[in-house]
């Protein structure tokens, strides 16, 4: 059985472009045949999954897309610029 990774990753791929969450959590609980319940619970560790998987990112407006796809300076995020907003922040 395919994880709810693998079944991202490939939806993505396919698709071409980038892909809206809704639309790619709806195709992972239809491939993987969750049932309502099931997708509940399993909605948040699939977010989370995604942040951390790096052969995802995120491009804003919630919307998802292979790394692959873009260069490395459009998609990193230097901690230093986080910290920095932080620090000026308190």
């Amino acid at each position: 059985m395919a994880s709810m990774l693998d079944v991202a990753y490939n939806f993505i791929n396919e698709s071409g472009k980038e892909v809206a969450f809704k639309d790619l959590w709806e195709n992972v609980v239809s491939t993987l045949q969750f049932s309502e319940e099931e997708a509940m619970t399993k909605l948040s560790k699939f977010y989370s999954s995604l942040m951390i998987d790096g052969r995802f990112v995120t491009l804003g407006e919630n919307t998802w897309d292979l790394r692959s796809r873009h260069k490395y300076e459009k998609v990193h995020i230097d901690m230093k610029d986080v910290y920095a907003e932080i620090d000026s922040e308190i």
